[in-house]
């Protein structure tokens, strides 16, 4: 159903009982993108026949926080996607198998994905630090003075189930005096939801002055390819967030990032650390997830405009994770964006590295600070769990 505040609409149960979605005729990947917004149109309150309800006050929190620096660790070794589709024939053909023939037959020629990263001789441990410790130099902060660390890794899988990347750089930096926290199961929205913890900790605790967020991600060997999603890379990112006007060094400020969950769809995308597997079931993402991904991720980028006071016409600039060339485009499409604004490399030669992509497409959006003035961009992103979020953040 659908429920509303202050006359937002927010997305409460995905499935409305008189909204009859069919999943060969419902997405910008399988109509004309007319066809696309009638099908949102005809999602309104009334038409799904939905009882309004008041959405929790804590939805509404948003607190700005300022962007002080990135910090990557990427591999320099790329395997070509062709000779990960042939290593892992079996699985891809039974990925493959399970989606509708019309699907299955756009699918591969419009994944856009030349190579992926791939890591063979550093852990994904050590990426974390690099990129931790790249974010703090950029930053000219020292680790005693983080206040918290939180952990977004999605599937690292050459480190134990029960190993911690948050503490381990906390010994790293020396930021004794930090919270670590780890935020799992949201995959691709793990930043989204790491910047709405950091958002929580920040309102809550005066003297809380600077967080770093971390990831590492490992995508384990012979189970790259997860259709109809993409095929995985591994890369290690890092982000300093601080209170306003700490410092004058600045690179961005977080005006309002809005998270939705269902755990509905948790079997859809899942992982197993002995061995290490990533499972999807292919299935299940395209008849059930692929029809509402559009819708959500409209309804959450509405909300999250409303609650940083802008149109969407004032957004310029996009960042959207790596998934294929046919997600991003078909993503510009379906919420009435120029392509044009879509930023960062794209996974011709990168591959899809989970929350990662979100950080290395930012460069872009952050390389010309201090010469233009400032860009309002929107971070959205989806992921296991299932997690959907939206966020805007300024240039400065």
């Amino acid at each position: 159903m659908w429920r509303t505040r202050q006359g937002r609409l927010a997305w409460s149960d995905f499935s409305p009982p008189s909204a009859q979605i069919r999943p060969e005729s419902s997405g910008p990947h399988n109509c004309g993108v007319k066809n696309w917004r009638r099908l949102r149109e005809s999602l309104s309150l009334n038409e799904a026949g939905a009882t309004p309800r008041l959405v929790s006050l804590r939805d509404s929190l948003q607190i700005p926080l300022d962007i002080l620096a990135l910090g990557l660790s990427l591999p320099q070794r790329r395997l070509t996607a062709s000779n990960i589709f042939r290593s892992e024939a079996a699985r891809v053909k039974q990925q493959l198998d399970a989606l509708s023939e019309s699907f299955r037959a756009r699918l591969i020629p419009n994944l856009g994905i030349e190579s992926v990263m791939c890591e063979d001789r550093i852990s994904s441990r050590d990426h974390g630090r690099k990129a931790a410790e790249r974010a703090l130099n950029a930053a000219e902060l020292s680790g005693n003075q983080l206040g918290l660390i939180i952990d977004y890794t999605t599937f690292a899988a050459d480190s134990p189930s029960i190993w911690s990347l948050g503490h381990d750089i906390q010994q790293c930096l020396s930021a004794t005096d930090a919270l670590v926290l780890g935020i799992r199961g949201s995959g691709c929205c793990g930043l989204h939801v790491a910047l709405r913890t950091a958002q929580a900790f920040f309102a809550s605790d005066p003297g809380l002055e600077f967080a770093l967020l971390v990831a590492s991600d490992r995508a384990p060997d012979g189970g790259r390819v997860c259709l109809p999603i993409s095929v995985m890379a591994d890369a290690a990112s890092a982000i300093i967030v601080a209170r306003p006007e700490l410092r004058p060094n600045r690179i961005g400020r977080l005006r309002a990032v809005i998270t939705q969950s269902s755990g509905r769809f948790v079997d859809v995308i899942s992982s197993t650390s002995l061995p290490p597997a990533i499972t999807v079931d292919s299935a299940k993402f395209e008849q059930q997830l692929m029809p509402l991904h559009f819708v959500v991720l409209s309804r959450l980028l509405t909300r999250a405009l409303a609650a940083a006071e802008l149109s969407q016409e004032a957004i310029t600039a996009l960042i959207y994770p790596n998934t294929s060339e046919r997600d991003r485009q078909s993503f510009v499409r379906a919420l009435d964006f120029d392509s044009s604004c879509l930023l960062g490399p794209g996974p011709v030669n990168h591959g899809h590295a989970f929350a990662n992509d979100l950080v290395i497409n930012a460069q872009a959006l952050f390389a010309s600070v201090g010469t233009r003035s400032c860009v309002h961009s929107a971070w959205l992103a989806a992921g296991s769990g299932f997690t959907w979020g939206a966020a805007i953040i300024d240039t400065v």
